[in-house]
């Protein structure tokens, strides 16, 4: 059973950021497992999470149709970025990928943004 233990420290950054799309709920088991299978390539595992619809097994997993969200904290997670206005735009999206790990040019960018249902590139609202 793979554990966070026995992962080197740029291997758990990956997790982090595996979960950080997919849901924090995911055991690291799992998150590993897939890494692993994906040659630790983050966006393949997060892909291979939903095409093997593991969002339905684990249903707090963002996206899921039973999510529960915390609408006050996401609301003040979207303040602290948007600064006070009603969307985001790239500087503070760009901060917000830095802060969780995620390379603009990262695919997973795509994914998080369609996630939070953007309309419109470079640009997030409430």
């Amino acid at each position: 059973i793979p554990k966070m233990r026995n992962i080197n420290k740029e291997q758990k950054g990956k997790v982090e950021s595996f979960k950080g799309v997919v849901g924090t709920n995911v055991p690291d088991r799992i998150a590993i497992d897939l890494l692993k299978k994906a040659n630790w390539n983050v966006e393949n595992a997060i892909g291979t999470f939903y095409e093997q619809g593991l969002d339905s097994k684990y249903p707090n997993a963002f996206g899921s149709t039973s999510a529960a969200i915390n609408e006050t904290k996401a609301k003040t997670l979207f303040s602290a970025y948007a600064q006070g206005a009603d969307k985001m735009g790239e500087d503070a999206i760009l901060n917000f990928f830095k802060d969780i790990k995620v390379q603009a040019e990262d695919p997973v960018t795509l994914l998080i943004s369609f996630r939070m249902g953007a309309k419109t590139q470079g640009e997030l609202t409430q």
